[in-house]
Parts: C-alpha cells; sequence; structure tokens
C-alpha cells in the first residue's frame, strides 16, 4: 500500500494541477451543454429552429474536433489545398 503513494508522490505538482483543472474545464463544459436549451428558451427567447441550429453547429464542432477522420469526411479532397 506504501508503494502506490510513493509512486503517487513522485508525479510532479504541476501534473495534478493540469489534471485539476482539465477535470473542471470538462465538468463545467457538461454543465453549459444540459444547460445551454433552458437558457435559449427563457432568458432569449429562442424559438425551435434556433435552438436546432445552435444544436447542429455544436454537435459538428465537437464532432470535427474530437475525429480528424469525420473531419476529413467532410470535406471532398477537390477542396483541400495541399502545400
Amino acid at each position: 500500500m506504501f508503494v502506490r503513494f510513493a509512486i503517487l508522490s513522485r508525479i510532479p505538482k504541476g501534473v495534478w494541477v493540469l489534471g485539476g483543472v482539465s477535470l473542471l474545464m470538462d465538468v463545467s463544459s457538461e454543465m453549459i451543454h444540459s444547460l445551454l436549451p433552458l437558457f435559449m428558451a427563457t432568458t432569449l427567447g429562442a424559438s425551435v429552429i434556433i435552438f436546432v441550429v445552435v444544436l447542429c453547429l455544436v454537435l459538428y464542432g465537437s464532432l470535427s474536433y474530437s475525429s480528424p477522420s469525420l473531419s476529413a469526411q467532410a470535406y471532398p479532397e477537390s477542396l483541400v489545398h495541399h502545400r
């Protein structure tokens, strides 16, 4: 049991801080995605059409950010400029 604590204590403090910040950013991002429809409907008075457009933009942005293969399929080779 003490061996595990010895290994964990060798990890630099900066790694722990960055891991904590990353965790908090992930949690806040999930909170925003779940509260966005409520905010748009009550505060902004957005219609269903506007909400669907925003949702599609957010969904497409997260897919193209997380998966390069999906974003590569969205663009034909003729539109991609190679250097």
